[in-house]
């Protein structure tokens, strides 16, 4: 839904810029797919070496001219270096806007504030959420960690699937007291089950608003935001997806067989790290 607003906004002409691992050349096939799909042009790709960290060449692609928009799916710290590089390379060249759809919001520091500003992200977690639990985590987060660096979706995630999973094998103590002697029996067994089938029926009030864990899809749905990051690092939300978004397993642009085919084949190409220090386009 992110990729689809940006290419609603700007115009789909899309270029496709990633890290050259499994998660982020899988997430650039399904962008492909979906560009196409929707009548766009996917006007390049790139998929940087992890050890790529001294970008210097940016692809004329990159113009506003040739490109309606940039979608960025790189992880790791590539994109410190890129960030850099892109505000140098845009004193000279009017470049299309960058929806980062990998980077965790509390990275912003790691780029740095004047390399980010005015690039796009795309988190499940509204830094500004009205809830009453967004607040209290906020301010925890804050007392203890000392700083003014504010929590992203990172930790926020965990913080929540910690809170789910803590309830889910709470009940299951409860309904069978005695059967989880020892927290090793929780992940193997009856045990197991019991604590799965506890947590379909768990409803969280987190940071993020009210979660469930969906059995069919094996994942927690969440709502999307993007966000553009202001020149004091703040975050602008421009936009907030209507109903929480549902994870699927083999996306329905491709069989099954075809998702499963591509993951090999790239297992192969990656090796056991599934990443490569080398750089492809």
């Amino acid at each position: 839904p992110a990729a689809e607003w940006a290419l609603n906004k700007y115009g789909r002409r899309a270029f496709i810029l990633g890290s050259n691992t499994l998660y982020s050349r899988v997430l650039g096939e399904i962008l492909r797919d979906h560009i196409e799909a929707s009548g766009g042009v996917v006007t390049g790709e790139i998929y940087f070496g992890l050890d790529d960290h001294n970008i210097a060449d940016l692809p004329d692609a990159w113009k506003q001219s040739e490109s309606d928009v940039l979608l960025n799916v790189i992880v790791g710290d590539t994109n410190v270096s890129l960030m850099h590089r892109l505000s140098v390379y845009e004193e000279n060249v009017e470049r299309a806007p960058m929806l980062l759809l990998a980077m965790d919001t509390s990275k912003i520091q790691d780029v740095g504030v004047f390399a980010a500003a005015g690039h796009l992200v795309a988190t499940p977690y509204n830094l500004y959420e009205d809830n009453s639990v967004n607040t209290a985590f906020k301010a925890s987060w804050l007392a203890h960690r000392h700083n003014s660096s504010p929590p992203g979706s990172s930790e926020v995630l965990a913080f929540s699937a910690l809170k789910m999973w803590n309830e889910a094998v709470s009940a299951s103590i409860m309904t069978a007291p005695g059967s989880l002697s020892d927290l090793t029996q929780v992940f193997s067994g009856p045990s197991l089950t019991a604590v799965s089938e506890n947590l379909e029926a768990v409803v969280y009030d987190s940071p993020l608003g009210e979660l469930r864990f969906d059995p069919k899809t094996k994942t927690v749905p969440l709502r999307a935001h993007i966000a553009e990051i202001s020149d004091d690092g703040t975050l602008n939300y421009v936009w907030s997806s209507d109903e929480a978004v549902y994870g699927e397993q083999y996306p329905s642009s491709r069989t099954p067989e075809a998702w499963v085919a591509l993951v090999s084949a790239l297992r192969d190409e990656l090796g056991p790290s599934f990443r490569s220090n080398k750089t492809i386009n």
